[in-house]
Parts: C-alpha cells; structure tokens; sequence
C-alpha cells in the first residue's frame, strides 16, 4: 500500500528543508520519492502505513505543516468514500491554500459538497470553524488540486519548549530545531547510539534521547558535562553516559563504535587542546572515522569559512551532503553529512 504526504517546508533555507525531509524518509523508507510540488510544497510516496509515516513527519523540524493526501485533483466530482469516513461521526473544516482570492469560495465549495454527500449516505458530520475535529486541506500544487487530512505536527514549537525549560543555559548552545534537522539529515532512528564528543549543554543530545537513540557525550569542560547532565536528566526519558574528555581522544576513551556522531564543534572558541578552530576541525574527520561503525554517519557542523570536505573524503568518510546554512549578519555555517563505508 502507498501513502501520499504532502509538507509545507518552511521557507528559511532553500534547500534544508527539503533534504531534511528527504534523507530521513529514505532512511526509514529507502523506496519513498520526494518531489516538489509548488513553493514550500513537497509531495511524499511511501510504502510506509499510514502511523509510520505521520511519525516521521511529526519528527520534522523544518516541515511547517504536514498532511495525509485522500484525494487528488479534486475537480468538483463526486465526493469519494474514503474523505467522507475520514470525517465520519466528527466535525471539520476546509483550508484552502494556493487559490488567490477565490480561496474563501473554493473552502466553501468542497465543504458543501462533503455536507451534501454526507448527508445522501446517511453520514453524521458537520462544519466546526473553532474547533474541527479533522481540518482538511484544499491545495493547489503543480501535480493537481489535492485534499488532503491535516497531521497534528508541534515538533518546532516542542524543540522551543524545551529550549525554554532548561535548567542550565549557555550562550553557545546549538538552536535545538538545527539540533534535530542535524539528527534527521543523520537518519537517526529509535534504538541506535548517537555521540556527540562536543556535546555542551547537550542540546543535541536531549534531541537524540527523545527520538528514542542511546546517547552518549563528551566535552573537555566538567561544567559544561554537569550542566548538560542536568538537562538531559530534566528533559528527555532515556538514560546517557557523559564523560569529560578530549575529543580528538574519544576513540580511544569510549572504545566503542558507534551509529551516529552528530556534533556541533566549538569553533571560534578555544577547543579542549588549545588549537585553534581550524585544526581541531582538519584533525576530527579522521577522529569520527574510528568512532564510526560501519555505515555509520557524521553529521557536523563547521563555520562557512572553513571548508572540510577534503578532510572528510581523506578520513575515507563519503560526503553525502553539504549545505552553507546563513546564521545571522555575515556569519554562516556548513553542514556537513558523511557516512563510513
């Protein structure tokens, strides 16, 4: 069976968005195809049942808004059963989106005729403005008119919750919904370890724990492990090994391999070996490498003056993405995916 999802990205990044959505869905789905369908608009094919992927969409950080398809190039036909169980015994509203200003009468002209259908098969539904028991989306794309159920998605509000709610606070921490994007792009799943050798206040780490992963983490600053001690323990369910430690040596303190490294270095700030950011940044690549299991991912972060893509590819990791990511005024980073053969 094939489950059509239709995302509204947000529009900060040109292509983040996208590849978020992408990389996670053809890690949990290898066969799912994602196409653009409009501005913001991306349409998902999957395999996945239709639990499956509504949790995938709800771990998306830079998906606005998320929908599961019923009906495609909606032209005023008859109503089709299947839209009229989803609204069976409830009430619901139409958004319409992508129609101008005869959007007000396009909303109208699909909740008569759901109203009218309904009521020909002896359906019990009505029109509820405040407060819906399903919305249905009206939208036009490029693919066709489509109806489409709307998926209850909170996920960028809840990275901001918890930003909000921890215990300890620096003002280097990594915003918590890049945090998540970066984990996405990684196609971290429930179950699998993900270390982050520079982990701070943890905030990827809290991320990581509430996607079900088994974290663990390291910074050469003990305040910083016991700040971020602290938050994991008030934020996220599972249980985490932190350690103080030199990055550039966590191979050899872990002993370990893992699924995912995903990690945010601290550069422009002194690192834990007093170099500057540029060599901690030439020399971790190859670090990652021995922590990685195989077919492990990196997922890290650098400023956009430094450039690490040759020393990924001379670690003998394979660059699967990069993208420049604009911060505020001239400042920026890359973002940088790469997997262990």
């Amino acid at each position: 069976m094939t489950e059509r999802l239709l995302l509204r990205l947000s529009g900060e990044h040109p292509i983040l968005p996208m590849l978020e959505a992408q990389r996670l869905f053809s890690r949990i789905d290898p066969k799912s195809k994602l196409e653009s369908v409009g501005e913001r608009l991306a349409l998902v094919t999957t395999s996945l049942d239709a639990p499956r992927a509504e949790a995938v969409c709800r771990r998306l950080a830079l998906t606005r808004e998320a929908s599961r398809v019923i009906v495609t190039h909606a032209d005023g036909g008859e109503v089709p059963a299947h839209l009229l169980d989803e609204v069976r015994d409830r009430t619901f509203l139409v958004r319409a989106s992508g129609f101008g200003p005869s959007t007000p009468e396009a909303e109208r002209l699909v909740g008569r005729r759901i109203l009218e259908q309904a009521w020909l098969r002896g359906i019990s539904t009505s029109v509820s403005v405040s407060r819906p028991g399903v919305v249905l989306l009206l939208s036009r794309t490029r693919a066709g008119d489509m109806i489409s159920v709307l998926i209850e998605t909170d996920t960028r509000s809840s990275c901001r919750a918890r930003a909000a709610a921890r215990p300890f606070r620096h003002p280097v921490g990594i915003d918590p919904v890049i945090a998540r994007v970066m984990l996405n792009m990684a196609g971290v799943l429930a179950g699998e370890s993900v270390l982050d050798p520079f982990c701070g206040t943890g905030s990827i780490l809290v991320e990581a724990g509430m996607m079900g992963a088994r974290i663990f983490g390291m910074d050469s600053d003990q305040r910083m492990i016991k700040g971020a001690r602290r938050n994991l323990v008030a934020l996220q369910p599972g249980r985490a090994f932190l350690v103080r430690g030199n990055a550039l040596r966590s191979a050899a303190t872990f002993r370990a391999r893992f699924d995912h490294v995903v990690t945010d270095p601290p550069y422009g700030r002194s690192s834990p070996t007093m170099m500057d950011a540029a060599k901690l940044l030439s020399e971790f690549p190859a670090t990652a490498r021995e922590l990685l299991g195989r077919d492990g991912t990196l997922c890290i972060a650098s400023p956009s003056t430094i450039d690490l893509s040759d020393e990924l590819t001379r670690a003998g990791l394979i660059l699967e993405a990069f993208v420049y990511q604009r911060v505020h005024g001239g400042l920026g980073r890359h973002l940088y995916v790469a997997r262990r053969c």
